[in-house]
């Protein structure tokens, strides 16, 4: 009888110690100032990622293939040549060509797209358009400009040191403010860096053939800037 009663009495008492944990903990909690800091940092968008392609008509299914592929090639050679980087067909496409008269759709032949992708430096994005026009591309679809790799790392890493720095200084003054004492730091949480890039900018208008003389873009094209931009938070428990 005596070692049940002791026996329920320690079971008792942990139970209870458990709860003062408990209760302990949560009274733990609202000993930490929660803030966040956030970087942002401004970037050169030194390169041009650029989207074109080759379209040609013809009245048959092969006779637009073949003129298809025989500009493709005079282009994908240039850009080799120039030493573009990942250049690589996005799409290609062949349909059959209507001409709508007089209520009805005629055939008139067929059409044959094949659209490309490269990177280059922004500086040489628009002479590379004219010329790519020169060689056969009939269209410029799109130029998206943001920085090359190791620039974006460096950005990276001096926006997460800012945001960082900017919730610590938070906490300080919050806490200097009140009379409370730092004595440390609980928890950190780092967001997703964001990298905010231009918009794509739209060439809507076809580019001009070579014999016309026309440029298809102005050069040379500017990039602008990338913003990478990153979030810190910090628990920092204080009395």
């Amino acid at each position: 009888m005596k070692k049940s009663c002791i026996l329920l009495l320690m079971i008792m008492m942990g139970i209870q110690g458990g709860l003062w944990g408990a209760m302990a903990s949560e009274d733990d909690t609202h000993d930490i100032l929660t803030v966040s800091g956030t970087g942002e940092i401004n970037v050169a968008a030194n390169v041009a990622v650029i989207a074109l392609a080759i379209e040609t008509t013809a009245k048959t299914t092969a006779s637009a293939q073949t003129e298809a592929a025989k500009k493709t090639n005079a282009v994908v050679d240039f850009l080799k040549a120039q030493q573009v980087k990942t250049l690589h067909s996005t799409h290609i496409t062949l349909n059959p060509d209507y001409r709508y008269d007089q209520g009805k759709n005629t055939l008139v032949g067929y059409r044959a797209v094949q659209a490309l992708s490269f990177e280059t430096t922004a500086q040489q994005a628009g002479r590379l358009m004219d010329q790519a026009v020169a060689k056969g591309a009939t269209r410029v679809d799109s130029v998206t400009f943001q920085a090359d790799d190791a620039s974006r790392q460096r950005a990276e890493a001096e926006a997460l040191s800012r945001a960082a720095h900017n919730a610590r200084a938070k906490a300080k003054t919050v806490l200097e403010a009140l009379g409370l004492t730092w004595q440390k730091i609980a928890f950190i949480r780092v967001d997703p860096i964001a990298a905010l890039q231009p918009m794509p900018r739209p060439f809507a208008m076809r580019a001009m053939s070579a014999e016309a003389g026309q440029p298809a873009t102005p050069s040379p094209t500017l990039g602008g800037e990338d913003t990478v931009r990153v979030s810190v938070e910090m628990g920092v428990v204080y009395r």
